[in-house]
C-alpha cells in the first residue's frame, strides 16, 4: 500500500467518524500497516476518536497510549492522551505539556482547564479555560 493510499484510508476514516459510522471507521483502520510511526500515530488516534464515539473508553484510552508511543510529541497524540487519561495527575501533566507545546492553541488551554477542574484547582482552572477562549473565541470546544 503507497503512501498516499495509507493518509487517504485514515482520511476516509476521519470521514466514516465524522458521519457517526465509527464501527466502519474502525474495520477499516485496522487493515492500515503501521510501520510509519507517523502514520502509526494518526491511526491510533483516530481509533482512538471512534471507540470514544462507541463508549468504549477503554480501548479509546489504549488507542491514545499507543499513538503517544509512536510518536510523543505529536500535538494530536498528546491531545488524545490528556483527554482519555483517567489518572488526573497524569492527564493534567499531559495537558501541561501540550500547552507548552502549542501555547497559541486555544484548544490546548481548553484540555488544560478540564484537567485542572478534575483535581479541583478552580481558579487555574478557569484562568486556562479564560485563556483558550481568548485564543480561539470562535471555537465551540474551547
Amino acid at each position: 500500500m503507497s503512501n498516499d493510499d495509507v493518509w487517504k484510508r485514515i482520511e476516509h476514516a476521519q470521514f466514516l467518524i465524522d458521519i457517526k459510522r465509527p464501527q466502519q471507521a474502525i474495520e477499516q483502520l485496522v487493515r492500515i500497516p503501521q510501520g510509519d510511526l507517523e502514520v502509526a500515530a494518526r491511526v491510533n488516534c483516530t481509533l482512538a476518536q471512534a471507540h470514544l464515539l462507541l463508549d468504549q473508553k477503554d480501548k479509546a484510552y489504549a488507542c491514545a497510549r499507543r499513538a503517544i508511543e509512536a510518536s510523543p510529541n505529536d500535538v494530536l497524540s498528546l491531545y488524545w492522551l490528556s483527554t482519555l487519561e483517567p489518572d488526573s495527575l497524569r492527564a493534567l501533566e499531559h495537558a501541561t505539556r501540550l500547552v507548552e507545546m502549542i501555547p497559541d492553541v486555544g484548544i490546548a488551554h481548553a484540555v488544560k482547564a478540564r484537567a485542572l477542574a478534575l483535581n479541583r484547582r478552580w481558579d487555574e482552572a478557569l484562568n486556562a479555560a479564560r485563556e483558550g477562549e481568548r485564543l480561539d473565541p470562535e471555537d465551540s470546544f474551547v
